[in-house]
């Protein structure tokens, strides 16, 4: 049967050529080699629910042309495929296709359900929901090629963000009456207090609802939890006048005794803390040894309760991070602020580097958009260039309520605005002062809550969206 109906096919090329030739006296080339050449779509139906005038839903259709969609054609593995997906609403059932061969070979569809073949014609649609067979016959139909076609389309919308509760009144999380989590490669990590004992638990990032208890070799002290952080693979944190490190949150060993108050954050060259004496400090050999750091504004601005940071590396320098630090700062002293502080430091470790001093971000009287002061901050950065945070309730005189929305900067720290796409999970439920948020190396955002023991987990779906390969041989 596969005979016949090749042989099919390579008769209608035959009367064709035949029938050209019959009517032209000049002489005709005919050649041998066949390829597919060139692949690209046309003008696209896309489907997507709306809302008609009273409330209901209605499937609407819009159209687009897609005739500049890059498609790479691998002729050594006879692969065809477009590397930047089309979104989620095309249909991808009914695509009209345009393809060229050389020296004008024929190109034939192979059938989803049988093997037979027919002539594929520019006008017509095919079913791309999944991969396609293609065949080309030289004019000749000495030369043969077969190619298989993906027409990538999306399954998903790029910035949908769906949040589930893995974990719901986890008990030993729901003890905690202060946290913070970390992600360390396959676990996340959550530094606590329960009733003035330090706590330590950790999970798998593809689990979430069982937790381990860790008992650490050194004892934390109750508030070690608010400045453990991670720095090139490994925990820090100053508890009882030492800074302490440890490649597991079990066993840790002593850096160095220290005068400093906590650390504050971390980059890939630098660990920082508040000193002693109110600046901040920092230290280029993880903890062993500290240097006063330059401020750009008076240090009485920098924040002492509810310091949260945030760190990503700058596109324009592989050897440089970029730091922003958020807080509050003390509400005996300066009872009337009704917005947290925010300093930004840029951090360039290779050799030979220059230092830059931290900056205040001043506020400006008409950004609209300020952070407010309220407790626990936990910010992470997310989607670059972003930074996300949460809160819990106003302090002072800001009335803010906790966990009241997601928070996310594009500017670096500048304005604080509700996140249009990662909204505050329906039923979170949480104490004000004992909740944390983190994301780990697969993209995800987690958000774990104090008092209730709920443990939830998200992500925007573009950014873990597979990358399709480029390479091809002409």
């Amino acid at each position: 049967m596969r005979k016949l109906i090749i042989s099919t096919v390579l008769s209608v090329m035959a009367i064709a050529t035949l029938s050209s030739c019959l009517g032209d006296d000049k002489e005709t080339t005919v050649y041998d080699d066949a390829a597919i050449t060139g692949f690209s779509l046309g003008t696209l139906n896309l489907y997507y629910t709306g809302k008609r005038a009273n409330g209901t839903d209605s499937i609407y259709k819009r159209t687009k042309n897609y005739s500049k969609l890059k498609f790479y054609i691998d002729h050594a593995k006879g692969e065809i495929w477009n590397p930047d997906s089309l979104p989620v609403e095309v249909n991808a059932k009914k695509i009209i296709c345009t393809i060229s061969s050389k020296n004008f070979g024929t190109v034939a569809l192979k059938s989803i359900t049988s093997d037979s073949l027919r002539v594929h014609d520019n006008r017509d649609s095919v079913d791309f929901s999944q991969p396609r067979e293609f065949h080309v016959y030289s004019q000749s139909a000495k030369g043969h090629r077969k190619y298989t076609v993906r027409v990538n389309v999306h399954k998903e919308q790029p910035d949908s963000c769906v949040w589930t509760n893995i974990s719901n009144a986890q008990t030993s999380i729901a003890a905690l009456n202060g946290m913070k989590a970390l992600s360390l490669e396959n676990n996340i990590f959550v530094f606590g207090n329960a009733a003035g004992v330090a706590k330590i638990y950790t999970s798998a990032i593809n689990d979430g609802k069982n937790w381990t208890e860790l008992t650490p070799n050194i004892a934390l002290s109750a508030d070690a939890y608010k400045n453990v952080l991670l720095k090139s693979g490994a925990f820090y944190c100053i508890s009882d006048g030492n800074v302490l490190s440890s490649a597991d949150a079990m066993n840790w060993q002593v850096v160095t005794a220290t005068d400093a108050k906590q650390l504050i954050a971390a980059t890939s060259g630098h660990l920082y803390a508040l000193s002693a004496d109110g600046g901040i400090v920092s230290s280029a050999d993880n903890g062993k040894t500290w240097e006063k750091e330059q401020l750009d504004d008076d240090a009485s601005l920098l924040p002492s309760e509810s310091i949260a940071y945030a760190c990503h590396n700058l596109q324009t320098n592989a050897n440089a991070d970029k730091v922003i630090l958020i807080g509050n700062r003390s509400l005996t002293d300066y009872p009337d602020d009704m917005h947290a502080v925010v300093w930004t430091k840029i951090d360039e470790y290779s050799a030979g580097s220059r230092s830059h001093a931290w900056t205040y971000l001043t506020p400006s009287p008409t950004n609209k958009h300020l952070a407010p002061r309220a407790e626990n901050w936990q910010i992470i950065s997310y989607d670059f260039p972003n930074i996300k945070a949460i809160s819990g309730k106003g302090v002072g005189k800001n009335t803010t309520k906790a966990l009241s929305q997601i928070y996310q900067s594009g500017d670096e720290g500048i304005t604080w605005l509700n996140d249009s796409i990662m909204k505050m999970p329906a039923g979170l439920s949480a104490t004000s002062e004992s909740f944390a948020m983190t994301t780990d190396k697969e993209k995800s955002v987690w958000v774990i809550c104090g008092g209730t023991g709920q443990v939830w987990k998200a992500r925007i779906n573009r950014l873990v969206w597979k990358k399709e390969n480029a390479y091809f041989t002409e």
